[in-house]
C-alpha cells in the first residue's frame, strides 16, 4: 500500500512538474511566438528584442495565474500594448485569429495593465487615439482641418469621455468634427467602419459622456441630431 501512495505522489509530481514552464522552455517558446505574430502583423524582426525584454519583466507576476503563465496567451498581450504605448497600430484582429489568446480574455489583462506600464498615461492613450484619428483622414482623404478641430475636441472634452475605449473615443471625436463642420463626403458608417465599431456605440456614447453628465434633456434621435443640438445650446462654443 505504501509503494502504491509513493507511486501515485511521484505520477502527481510529475503531472505537476510538466505542467510548469521551464525558463529555457519558455524563452524559446516567448520567441517563437513573438516571431510568428510580428511576421503575421507585418512589423520588423528588430522588435522581437524589445517585446521580449518586457515580456522578461512582467512574466514573472503571472507565475500562478493559469490563464496568463503561458507565452502563448501573454505575448499576444505584450505584443498588443508594447505597440499601443508607442503609438503604433497594429490588426487586433490580425493578432488574435494567430494566437491562443481570446478577445475577452485581452480584456482582462488590459484592465490590470496599469501596473505594468507606468508609461500608459493619459498623454499616451492621447498620442495614439490621434493616430487613429489620423488613419482615418488620411484613408478617408478629409484634410488637416477636420484633424485639427478632431484634436480641440478630444482636449476640451477629455476627461468625461476618458474611460471609454480608445476606438469609440476617435469616433466619437471625429464625427464630432465631421458634423460640426458639415462634411458630407464622407458617411459616418463608413469611418465606423473603419475603427471596428457601431453608429449605435457613438450614439449611446454621446448620450452618456455628454448629455447625461452634463443633466442636459433632449428627445433627439441619432448621432446627427445629438450633436447639432449641443452645437445649438453652445457645448462647442470656443472650439
Amino acid at each position: 500500500r505504501e509503494r502504491s501512495n509513493n507511486r501515485g505522489k511521484i505520477a502527481y509530481l510529475n503531472k505537476l512538474n510538466s505542467m510548469i514552464p521551464h525558463h529555457e522552455e519558455t524563452k524559446q517558446t516567448a520567441f517563437n511566438q513573438t516571431k510568428t505574430l510580428l511576421e503575421k502583423l507585418g512589423r520588423p524582426d528588430k522588435d522581437i528584442s524589445k517585446i521580449l525584454k518586457k515580456f522578461n519583466e512582467i512574466h514573472p507576476h503571472f507565475k500562478k495565474s493559469k490563464k496568463f503563465r503561458s507565452p502563448k496567451k501573454l505575448i499576444p498581450c505584450v505584443i498588443y500594448f508594447y505597440y499601443k504605448i508607442n503609438n503604433i497600430i497594429i490588426d487586433q484582429v490580425i493578432l488574435l485569429e494567430n494566437s491562443d489568446l481570446s478577445n475577452a480574455e485581452l480584456n482582462v489583462f488590459r484592465r490590470g495593465m496599469e501596473n505594468f506600464w507606468s508609461k500608459y498615461q493619459s498623454r499616451d492613450r492621447k498620442k495614439y487615439i490621434l493616430n487613429r484619428i489620423g488613419g482615418v483622414i488620411t484613408e478617408k482623404k478629409l484634410g488637416t482641418d477636420l484633424y485639427f478641430q478632431s484634436e480641440k475636441i478630444l482636449d476640451k472634452f477629455w476627461d468625461l469621455i476618458k474611460d471609454s475605449k480608445d476606438d469609440v473615443i476617435a469616433g466619437l471625436v471625429i464625427g464630432i468634427a465631421k458634423i460640426r463642420s458639415k462634411r458630407e463626403d464622407v458617411a459616418l458608417g463608413s469611418i465606423c467602419e473603419f475603427l471596428r465599431i457601431s453608429q449605435g456605440t457613438l450614439q449611446k456614447s454621446v448620450q452618456r459622456k455628454l448629455f447625461d453628465l452634463h443633466g442636459i434633456k433632449n428627445k433627439e434621435k441619432g448621432f446627427k441630431n445629438k450633436v447639432e443640438f449641443l452645437d445649438e445650446i453652445g457645448l462647442f462654443k470656443g472650439l
